[in-house]
């Protein structure tokens, strides 16, 4: 019988962090629910992941006891067990430390993109109102002029003051950062460019984002969860093609 530590592919002077870590990235590689489609892979999945679970709770119970300098000895009188007790160490074990952590990493990803993506469309729904802002020039330079005299220059103030009670001398630092602030001017022209984009676009790409790590798991996870993610992945596309349509050929809904 192969040594607990030979079982998860560590050296007996793991801590046991690197231990857990081990077992975790063990219990992925080979659970059985990745070969659902070779059933000729299966028993033996379950049978490896049988010991390493075995292996695992020998070292977890044995940790830093004294008689765990002896672990190949003791190990193989912990599996010579009946083949109904392993079935039962299996299940209990799996079920209690991996498979709600198994759920959440094969569904997080996937169910966040779909989710997003309703939202993306739900967006795109409303986008004519969006583009349709009265936003002009002259509101532009408004909106800008308050954020510089009563946002931007109030936080400066704020951290002028912060800094001197500390005995830090960044006065002109910050004068310098105000003035630069003015330079939010140039960008009246294009703020209901950037406020409409900004609206449209952001949960979109998240969606996409969120679509791409799904369609990437469902890969190693028979395919899970990877119509939630194409769903996403559509749902987040349509709102982008939506904007650049607009502003190229202005198309609306």
């Amino acid at each position: 019988m192969m040594n607990p530590y030979q079982v998860l592919g560590i050296n007996e002077n793991a801590s046991m962090e690197e231990v857990r870590g081990a077992y975790l990235t063990m219990i992925k590689k080979y659970h059985p629910d990745k070969f659902a489609t070779i059933p000729e892979m299966k028993p033996i999945a379950e049978k490896k992941t049988r010991e390493i679970i075995e292996a695992y709770k020998y070292i977890s119970e044995h940790f830093n006891d004294a008689t765990a300098e002896q672990p190949r000895e003791e190990y193989q009188e912990s599996t010579t067990a009946t083949h109904e007790e392993k079935e039962n160490t299996y299940h209990k074990t799996y079920s209690q430390e991996q498979t709600k952590s198994y759920a959440d990493d094969k569904n997080g990803s996937s169910i966040a993109a779909f989710v997003l993506g309703m939202i993306s469309v739900f967006i795109m729904s409303l986008s004519g109102i969006f583009f349709n802002l009265p936003i002009t020039v002259e509101l532009a330079t408004s909106i800008i002029t308050v954020v510089i005299f009563l946002v931007i220059g109030p936080i400066l103030l704020i951290i002028y003051f912060i800094s001197k009670r500390n005995g830090d001398d960044i006065g002109y630092g910050l004068v310098f950062l105000f003035l630069l602030s003015f330079f939010l001017f140039f960008l009246a022209p294009i703020l209901k460019i950037m406020i409409v984009s900004a609206i449209i676009l952001t949960i979109p790409i998240i969606s996409i984002v969120y679509a791409g790590k799904g369609l990437n798991k469902a890969k190693d996870l028979n395919k899970k969860g990877m119509k939630l993610s194409a769903i996403g992945l559509i749902c987040g596309i349509m709102p982008i093609l939506m904007f650049i349509l607009h502003y190229a050929y202005g198309v609306t809904i």
